[in-house]
């Protein structure tokens, strides 16, 4: 691509301001062409002078982001060269300082003898809008010989023009339809399609599936949807784990809010001017002493290209209830410090504007380092797909990508048949499922593992995307050769970077060219350096038209998480002098949820190699060693390695045992460490290996326990963990019989007795009553380790007879009598959990106008009539009664 062709896209940017100004009464293409000429002819001027430099290099170091809009403020006349700016940006491509000064130098007198230009760059007022472009008058200083009056003069100038010339409507068209286009595609990354055929890419409201969310309320967890959500009062924090589609949400909502017949125009949270601000790319924007407001603004100029906008206009939209404020990827800001004051940040906006709705999207591991105010902020999880979603998104993408009905039901019912073969937690997760239906359309059959579909999908696009197209690619052969080594070492570069960074973890388009240049001189692909350059700036371009790499980052996660895994693979884990390398890297990062897929990753890759256990419980022992903090990680990985031995595996959860059950007491802080060892237990993928070697951790430790309450914890445990997985472990008899000494704890006596089957009677309601008092009855109790499950209250479990067929609701009555139980009682509690929480939409509709009617109960027929009607028309009834389960 020749230099000019930068030229277009400078004169573009110019021009437009220009025009908007009024600065010039010629044509665009005018203009351009005029543009264009000078251009070339000052190349020609600068290849004679400096017929070393190539003019590529000249290209891509003028065509980064940061010294293009700094050349945008250096042609004009009023324009200081930021020298030592231009030097931080050009070591990676041996360019000449000197060379870079002379180019500007002769292209700034190339143009100005043009009078048109002469005037167009001498205008004062275009010159400071170029310049305001993300900086404050103190900072444009710097860079005008203009003084300070003369910049606060030209300033409120311009903004008085500019807010005379503003129009809403204008504004809002113009907005609309420039975010609708950004969004409204999700891109498949074109796995196994051809560029030019479009089913490539899915339109967003045809593919996606709504999720549900599970929100902790008055003490119990419930479920809602978007339109639930979307009505909350408190603004709200959405937490999901990776994958589970929590920027695409935010889109999902903005693309609704903008098009035209939403179904969400009438929700709480719904406004005309929805505004997405990434967190990552804020914290980079903050570093210059600016806010939020700010920030929005320059983003609408910016990303949007809504020039005509000033700050009043932006404090006008806040205040007068035009914008809702989506922040996404608060977990991408790696420095806890720097989190904690973005969250300030935005708590502070919130109240001093307590009519802006805001939504903060966050992952679910780590959020507990910063959590919002609970009296500004609704915290809610998205909940993994079930069965219904996945075979929703699986019949939505196939409606889409192939046309032919018989193929199309042929592909789904052989997706569905090798589905059993999975692990269902990869297909519940969103993104893994989507790569999966990827995969499966390409290939055939169904990837097994979290490795296998990585590595399938990196395959599938780096290496069989080329082979099968039987594509012509212009790019050094050494380079082809070499293309996933320069992807691991580009990715473990930057997976570091990202981490280690805190603020300063914005990565630029030139410091990643720099290194892939340095990367392919030290894999030795040439030992040119202005080579290099060329082939760096070659092999992005590659990997952009690949869609694997842009706009400096790997296209998805995906990608970055796999090479960096493959990196510490192949040039730490393989090789012998470099296992104290290793090591380190575990210890360094081994307690960051960022690392933990690339680790997970890692370690699945090292245990495909090895032939027995050695190598792996040299390096787990390593890591426990030095700290039990690493128990965490290391109960999520343990099930998911075969070369280890049942010794460490025991060693493992022994410890974690004790810390559970030994160091735990009554607490509702879900942030203690017992609380986390739990999760980390009963959320990873247990085995039966894992499981038998558990139990076996689990009956030495009985033995050691010294206090009624670690035996009271012990038992809960027991309890518990069966609970959550299907009855897997076993308690020996003479420990059970130690159960009876601890059932003044209310969570181990509904374990113990048989609450949870569903049979009550009057003798176990009195013993019940007695220990834990008559308002025991309408409360929920959540589990102890647990706290996401839950028991249905006592009163529930009493109504629960309605499902049998000789129900004998006189009996009932007596127990209501007894206990003083009113109807009124009964009414409010089924009525604020059981209709509103397990109902679905549809039945709650229907039902509405008879639920109204018994809302004050009066008569028994009337009661006995409310019970049948919520009672019967819940989903999955009696089973609803075992247990009420979350996340």
């Amino acid at each position: 691509m020749e230099l000019t062709a930068f030229s277009v896209t400078l004169a573009s940017k110019l021009f437009d301001k220009a025009f908007d100004l009024g600065v010039t009464k010629l044509s665009k293409d005018s203009l351009n062409k005029k543009f264009k000429k000078a251009v070339s002819e000052s190349i020609e001027k600068f290849k004679n002078m400096y017929p070393d430099v190539p003019i590529k290099s000249l290209q891509v170091f003028f065509f980064q982001e940061e010294i293009f809009n700094e050349l945008q403020k250096i042609l004009f006349k009023y324009s200081n060269i930021n020298i030592q700016f231009i030097k931080q940006n050009l070591n990676v491509l041996s360019i000449p300082i000197e060379a870079v000064e002379k180019f500007i130098f002769i292209l700034r007198e190339e143009l100005y003898k043009d009078i048109e230009f002469e005037e167009i760059f001498s205008n004062k007022e275009l010159f400071v809008t170029i310049l305001k472009l993300g900086h404050s008058i103190e900072e444009i200083k710097e860079y005008a010989s203009l003084s300070y009056n003369e910049l606060v003069k030209i300033s409120s100038t311009l903004e008085k023009k500019y807010n005379e010339n503003f129009d809403l409507d204008t504004f809002m068209d113009k907005y609309k339809t420039t975010v609708l286009t950004n969004i409204k595609q999700i891109n498949y990354f074109g796995l196994g399609i051809d560029n030019n055929i479009s089913k490539g890419r899915k339109n967003l409201d045809e593919i996606y599936i709504e999720p549900i969310f599970n929100l902790r309320k008055n003490n119990s967890l419930e479920t809602c949807n978007i339109t639930d959500l979307l009505n909350f009062k408190k603004n709200i924090v959405v937490l999901g784990n990776p994958g589970s589609g929590k920027s695409l949400f935010t889109k999902y909502i903005i693309y609704n809010f903008l098009k035209e017949g939403t179904y969400l125009k009438n929700t709480e949270f719904y406004k005309e001017i929805p505004i997405r601000v990434e967190l990552k790319k804020y914290v980079s924007y903050k570093e210059k002493n600016r806010n939020i407001k700010n920030y929005i603004l320059d983003l609408l100029k910016t990303t949007y290209g809504l020039e005509n906008i000033t700050e009043k206009n932006v404090e006008y939209f806040i205040c007068n209830n035009y914008i809702s404020l989506f922040f996404d990827g608060l977990d991408e800001i790696f420095d806890v410090n720097l989190r904690e004051e973005i969250k300030k940040e935005i708590e502070i906006i919130s109240i001093n504007h307590p009519n802006l709705k805001i939504i903060v999207t966050s992952r679910i591991v780590g959020y507990d380092e910063t959590i919002f105010n609970e009296e500004i902020f609704e915290k809610v999880e998205i909940i993994e797909f079930n069965n219904k979603q996945i075979r929703d998104y699986v019949k939505k993408w196939y409606d889409i990508e192939e046309k032919d009905d018989d193929i199309r039901k042929k592909e789904i019912l052989e997706f569905f048949n090798q589905k059993k073969t999975i692990d269902i937690t990869l297909l519940k997760n969103p993104l893994l499922l989507s790569l999966i239906v990827i995969l499966f359309r390409n290939n055939g059959e169904i990837p097994e593992s979290r490795l296998e579909i990585y590595r399938s999908c990196t395959k599938t696009l780096v290496h069989k995307w080329d082979e099968n197209k039987k594509l012509k690619i212009d790019l050094d052969s050494k380079l082809l050769q070499k293309k996933e080594n320069i992807f691991a070492n580009l990715a473990y570069w930057q997976y570091k970077r990202l981490s280690n960074q805190g603020k300063h973890s914005d990565i630029k388009y030139i410091q990643v060219l720099r290194e892939v240049s340095r990367i392919i001189l030290e894999l030795k692909i040439t030992d040119d350096e202005i080579y290099a350059d060329d082939l760096s700036d070659r092999f992005l371009e590659y990997s952009k038209n690949r869609s694997i790499y842009f706009e400096n980052n790997f296209t998805h996660k995906t990608f970055l998480e796999y090479y960096a895994a493959l990196w510490i693979h192949r040039y730490c884990a393989v090789k012998p002098s470099k296992q104290e390398e290793l090591k380190d890297i575990f210890l360094n990062y081994a307690l960051s949820s960022y690392w933990f897929i690339v680790l997970e990753l890692l370690l699945n890759m090292m245990d495909e190699q090895q032939g027995d256990c050695e190598v792996l419980d040299d390096l787990l022992e390593n890591i426990i060693d030095k700290n039990e903090k690493y128990l965490i990680f290391l109960l999520k990985v343990v099930p998911l390695i075969h070369n280890i031995s049942d010794c460490l595996i025991k060693r493992i959860y022994f410890m974690a045992l004790t810390q559970i059950i030994k160091e735990a007491y009554s607490s509702e802080d879900q942030n203690k460490n017992f609380f986390k060892l739990f999760n980390a237990i009963i959320e990873s993928n247990l085995t039966p290996r894992c499981i038998n070697i558990l139990q076996t951790a689990l009956d030495d430790l009985f033995p050691k326990l010294t206090s009624n309450q670690e035996k009271t914890n012990y038992h809960i445990f027991y309890y518990e963990f069966n609970q959550s997985l299907n009855d897997n472990l076993k308690i020996e008899n003479k420990y059970i019989e130690d159960i009876q000494n601890h059932l003044d704890c209310n969570v181990l006596y509904i374990h113990t007795t048989h609450f949870i089957e569903g049979e009550i009677n009057e003798q176990l309601c009195d013993k019940y009553i007695e220990k834990f008092g008559r308002k025991s009855m309408f409360e929920d109790f959540s589990f102890f380790y647990k706290h996401t499950t839950y028991f249905y209250p006592l009163i529930f479990r009493l109504l629960s007879n309605v499902f049998k067929n000789n129900f004998d609701y006189e009996r009932l009555k007596r127990i209501f009598s007894k206990y003083e139980i009113t109807k009124q009682e009964i009414g409010n509690r089924i009525h604020r959990t059981i209709l509103l929480m397990t109902m679905g939409e549809e039945q709650l509709k229907k039902l509405k106008s008879e639920i109204l009617e018994y809302k004050k109960i009066e008569t028994d027929d009337a009661l006995k009539h409310y019970i049948e009607l919520a009672f019967k028309n819940i989903k999955g009834r009696e089973e609803m009664f075992k247990l009420k389960r979350f996340g």
